[in-house]
């Protein structure tokens, strides 16, 4: 499970603005990227939001599996991305039914897209 520190919160009024954002688009799920503008301190990390929503799986069950499966594999990656960025993952209908290894690799392809690594 991705640590509480890693997660993104939804709830209405805690979001921060953000001066950019880019969209990364795969064939499971696309990438939202928010970034601010300037330097980002080094202390604070990354966090990581996952969005499925009803027409991607009507079943809560599948809808929370898949959203843990999106955590771990996030979690995979956490010494590997740079600090300060918020990530949300918006799911897709062809994510219903794939497995960890599947999403591990179109998310670490996205990441490598969108060029989030640290260097």
């Amino acid at each position: 499970m991705l640590p509480k520190k890693y997660r993104l919160s939804f709830k209405k009024g805690e979001r921060k603005k953000t001066t950019g954002r880019i969209r990364f688009k795969g064939g499971f799920f696309d990438l939202v990227v928010s970034f601010k503008l300037g330097e980002v301190p080094k202390t604070q990390d990354s966090r990581w939001g996952f969005i499925i929503s009803k027409k991607v799986s009507p079943k809560a069950v599948e809808r929370n599996r898949l959203k843990r499966l999106l955590g771990e594999s996030a979690r995979y990656f956490l010494p590997q991305i740079r600090p300060g960025l918020e990530l949300v993952i918006l799911g897709k209908p062809a994510l219903v039914g794939t497995g960890l290894e599947e999403i591990k690799q179109e998310l670490g392809d996205l990441l490598r897209k969108a060029d989030l690594f640290k260097k």
